[in-house]
């Protein structure tokens, strides 16, 4: 599992900086960056394990974070 969170994030995170290069503008690296992050928490959270009380809390806590970072305007857009 951690193999392919680790594969995941590097295929995202490499394509997200490729993109920005050709963009020439470095802001949404934090878009993926929180998003992916927070996708790959809620993998870890909930991939192997029944969900119970904690985890789903747990993952509404996660999710929040994720998209609350990852949503939020970026200095360039200001």
């Amino acid at each position: 599992m951690l193999a392919i969170a680790f594969i995941a994030n590097i295929l995202l995170f490499a394509a997200a900086w490729a993109w920005c290069v050709r963009l020439r503008n470095f802001s949404p690296v934090d878009t993926f960056w929180a998003f992916g992050i927070g996708i790959t928490s809620l993998f870890f959270l909930f991939g192997d394990t029944p969900a119970d009380g904690k985890r789903i809390t747990a993952g509404i806590l996660i999710a929040a974070w994720s998209l609350r970072l990852g949503a939020s305007p970026s200095e360039a857009d200001r």
